[in-house]
């Protein structure tokens, strides 16, 4: 009995494991675009699809690794290395840049404008009518709190590299 629970367990892990490879092959895929695709991985436009199809006659149909290679160095993302991670209980982080304190503060600056004017534009849409109603009043709490996510990471940021 537990034997057979164990395998419809592993059925299921392993069909969800088939569908997020299959979802992580399109996103890759169009990326490139397909044509791009099937010429840098010098396969079949056909046999590409096949990698992110959905029909059980190509449910064992995958990206082979030296074609995930190619494709992620041609679309500048790890789609798929992340994927194969993620499902492995890991995650990819990339190496920080070397620090440069007056262009942090120059994105911190912009990000805080662009915070502030999309909450004026939120603000300005619902406030159109002088009444605000619930899911709007959602809305602009939503803006707000995005707003104050940048504002605390600039402070923290300013705090720990004036010290």
């Amino acid at each position: 009995m537990a034997k057979d629970r164990l395998t419809e367990e592993n059925l299921i892990l392993m069909n969800n494991t088939r569908e997020e490879l299959k979802i992580a092959s399109k996103e890759l895929v169009d990326q490139v675009g397909l044509a791009a695709a099937s010429r840098i991985g010098e396969r079949l436009k056909n046999n590409l699809k096949r990698t992110y199809s959905h029909l059980d006659s190509d449910s064992k149909s995958f990206l082979s690794i030296e074609v995930v290679a190619a494709l992620e160095l041609a679309s500048g993302s790890t789609v798929m290395t992340s994927k194969l991670a993620e499902l492995a209980g890991y995650s990819i982080t990339t190496a920080p840049e070397k620090f440069d304190p007056e262009q942090t503060l120059n994105d911190d600056i912009t990000e805080i404008c662009d915070r502030f004017s999309k909450l004026m534009q939120d603000y300005l849409a619902v406030a159109d009518d002088a009444k605000i109603l619930p899911n709007e009043a959602e809305l602009l709490c939503s803006t707000i709190d995005e707003l104050n996510a940048v504002l605390t990471h600039v402070k923290i940021n300013f705090v720990t590299n004036s010290s």
